[in-house]
């Protein structure tokens, strides 16, 4: 059973009937029948326009795909010439001939080839067309220009294609902007509207031509001027438009159009009319832009008188009252729903407030069932726990138990909830990602109106950074104490230290003063060695006492750093542990590759790698490792200094490695180890110098990096 919010008692609303309202209901009725009268014709408009659209393209189709044909005629005319040494006009009327031009190409008035000329050509021309049969065979119109293109051949030869023999083509302006384009692109191209030359009765057409320029045989055509180079002349077809349209408008066309040769609409530029000019107003208008043979065609669509009376449909009213039928049936439906509606409307307002509370609620809340499983999350559960709410209804509880939490709790949680009873408490969860957090949390039972278990609900707070805070608080308690303790300690030592170094010294001065004016050898090696351990004593008591105050003045924000190597730092700390190093046989090795300066605390770097190397000495003592050795190496990395001392000690626990710079937390014996060291080292470079020390395990023991940044 799913749970659901308690539905409080609340006053019903009456729903009323008035003047008003039934005055709203029939406007909005008219309104609606109206909506579906417009619908309606808009609708069938759609349809007549789609079909429209249809004929408009089954035009275009027709007449780009007659043109293409057009095309691939001159192309096999080029073809021709190419497969031949030499075209005769004899030789052209029967590749013509073969064709069959008038039954398969219907709309060409001819098919033809025209040679480019020059002045000094054309009377060699002449006499070679008279002996081909012209006897009368001259070019035209007569006059000097500087290129010719006369028309030698065009077949079939009536008695209209009889008119253009001999003509100069280039002569005219129209024309030769076609040919000159069809000529630099080399590929077919239109002419723009032109009276033919063919026209000799008063029977007078808009005319057109097509190009296709013939080059020589075997050369390079890549550019402009290689094509213009390598012209030999073109072969062409003159078309008379309404002949031509003839043969290619659809028989059952229901569209009237205009075509034009550019986009200026005017009757100069009017190729073709498909019908006779009257005051009829067509119901649909299209304009279209067709590109063929390197030119575009502006052709004006309107629908016929046939069209448009095809289209008139006696349905639209019937079907406007069918829906507006189905619509009042549908109005009363929906006022008795509203009606229903509007009685529940007070208790859902108010079921809305207590759902938009607990989603709003800062804290971490979720409802289950009696077996434990979620049905219900808020938006805190959300953002506190990782889990958006499609993947945690459907799941257990148990998805949030950390690893780390106790058992009994969810022990003693069970058997209050169980006894119908709330469990208040702490728990640890862990978030979607695994980070644990703290939570407190209360479970209480929900019961139905008979008093039998329903539901439970858990509301709970992260309290990770109140308990982050707790523990800080008592870290800092510890060090007070610490720092208290410390001082302690050092009052107690420098007494013992002082008089030690007391005595060292008064053993010098009696030793000075007793000295015999002549020692034998021995005596002088046995005061040699005296004096060494004197000195030594001196300069452990001095390092004793320096570090007792570097442990005072740890947490002091007044102390000096200076300018210098870390190398100092070093040596200084070698030369403390020299002699316990050397007592346990370990080899120390130096690679100081890095002499920059670093603003440094020199004790307190001195007490990091006195620790640190104290540390990998005790080490060996409790592993009782043979031929131990730790390195230590100093470089430069991305403007840090770098130390590494490194050890053969086989390492540190994996288990461990993130723990050693804890407070209190040791890896030697307690004998041996307090656990602060490596906690006061860190503090040292990170803290005071900004630097980092960090640590991890290499393949014959471990390694502490020390990073500064250099000056």
């Amino acid at each position: 059973m799913k749970f659901n919010f308690h539905i409080f008692k609340m006053k019903q609303t009456q729903f009323i009937y008035t003047k008003t309202f039934f005055i709203l209901i029939t406007l909005l009725s008219f309104l609606v029948a109206f909506s579906i009268w417009s619908f309606t014709n808009s609708y069938y408009h759609d349809t007549d326009r789609q079909d429209y659209n249809h004929k408009v393209l089954e035009n275009l189709d027709s007449i780009k795909a007659r043109m293409s044909r057009y095309e691939y005629v001159l192309r096999a005319g080029i073809a021709f010439f190419k497969g031949s040494t030499k075209v005769t006009r004899e030789e052209w009327k029967v590749f013509i001939d073969s064709l069959h031009i008038t039954e398969h190409y219907p709309g060409l008035q001819g098919i033809g080839f025209s040679k480019m000329l020059k002045s000094k050509d054309i009377k060699a021309l002449e006499q070679e067309m008279r002996a081909q049969g012209l006897k009368t065979f001259s070019l035209k119109p007569k006059g000097k220009r500087d290129q010719y293109s006369a028309i030698l051949y065009l077949e079939p030869l009536d008695e209209r294609n009889q008119q253009a023999i001999g003509y100069d083509m280039f002569s005219q302006s129209i024309r030769r902007q076609a040919m000159e384009k069809a000529r630099d692109t080399g590929q077919a191209t239109l002419s723009g509207r032109v009276t033919l030359v063919q026209e000799i009765d008063s029977n007078v057409q808009a005319g057109m031509l097509m190009y296709l320029p013939l080059y020589q045989k075997n050369v390079k055509l890549d550019t402009v001027k290689q094509r213009q180079k390598s012209l030999i002349g073109f072969i062409y077809s003159p078309f008379r438009m309404q002949d031509l349209m003839r043969k290619i408008v659809l028989k059952q066309s229901l569209v009237n159009f205009d075509i034009y040769d550019n986009k200026t609409i005017s009757k100069d530029h009017l190729l073709y009319s498909s019908y006779k000019k009257s005051d009829y107003q067509s119901k649909f208008h299209t304009s279209k832009i067709l590109s063929i043979g390197n030119r575009n065609w502006h052709l004006k669509f309107s629908s016929t008188l046939a069209f448009d009376a095809s289209r008139k449909h006696p349905y639209i009213l019937i079907i406007s009252l069918s829906v507006l039928a189905v619509y009042f049936f549908l109005l009363f439906i929906i006022l008795s729903l509203i009606k229903s509606k509007l009685l529940l409307q007070d208790k859902t307002d108010e079921l809305q407030k207590l759902l938009q509370a607990v989603e709003q609620n800062p804290s971490s809340i979720f409802i289950t069932d009696l077996h434990g499983t979620i049905e219900y999350v808020n938006n805190a559960f959300t953002k506190i726990t990782g889990y958006a709410k499609e993947e945690a209804i459907g799941q257990n509880p148990r998805i949030l138990k950390a690893k780390s939490s106790p058992i009994n709790n969810y022990t003693d949680l069970w058997n209050s909830l169980i006894n119908g009873k709330k469990w208040k408490g702490e728990l640890i969860n862990c978030h979607k990602d695994g980070t644990e957090y703290v939570t407190s949390i209360v479970v209480s039972p929900i019961f139905r109106k008979d008093g039998t278990l329903s539901h439970y609900m858990s509301v709970s707070d992260d309290i990770t950074i109140i308990k982050e805070k707790d523990k800080q608080l008592l870290q800092q308690s510890k060090l007070a104490q610490m720092g208290e303790m410390i001082s302690m300690i050092a009052h107690q030592w420098r007494q013992p230290l002082s008089a030690i170094a007391t005595t060292a010294i008064n053993i010098k001065v009696k030793t000075v003063l007793n000295k015999k004016e002549s020692l034998t050898k021995e005596e002088e090696k046995q005061e040699l060695y005296l004096h060494e351990k004197l000195q030594l004593i001196e300069g452990y008591v001095k390092t004793l006492t320096h570090t007792i105050d570097d442990f005072r003045n740890f947490y002091k924000p007044d102390k000096k750093a200076k300018s210098q190597s870390i190398i100092i730092a070093i040596e200084k700390a070698l030369n403390i542990l020299k002699p316990s190093l050397v007592s346990y046989e370990i080899k120390i090795i130096q690679e100081f590759n890095c002499n920059k300066e670093s603003l440094i605390f020199e004790s307190e770097i001195m007490q990091v790698i006195i620790n640190i190397l104290k540390n990998s000495q005790d080490n060996f003592q409790e592993k009782k490792s043979k031929n131990p050795e730790i390195r230590l190496t100093t470089y430069e990395d991305n403007g840090h200094i770098i130390l590494d001392i490194c050890d053969n000690g086989g390492g540190i626990p994996t288990a461990s490695l993130d723990k050693v710079f804890d407070p209190y937390f040791s890896t030697k014996s307690e004998k041996n180890g307090t656990g602060l060291g490596l906690y006061m080292s860190k503090t040292i470079i990170e803290e005071h110098h900004h630097g980092k020390l960090s640590v991890n395990n290499n393949n014959k023991g471990v390694c502490f990096k020390i990073t500064l940044p250099s000056q």
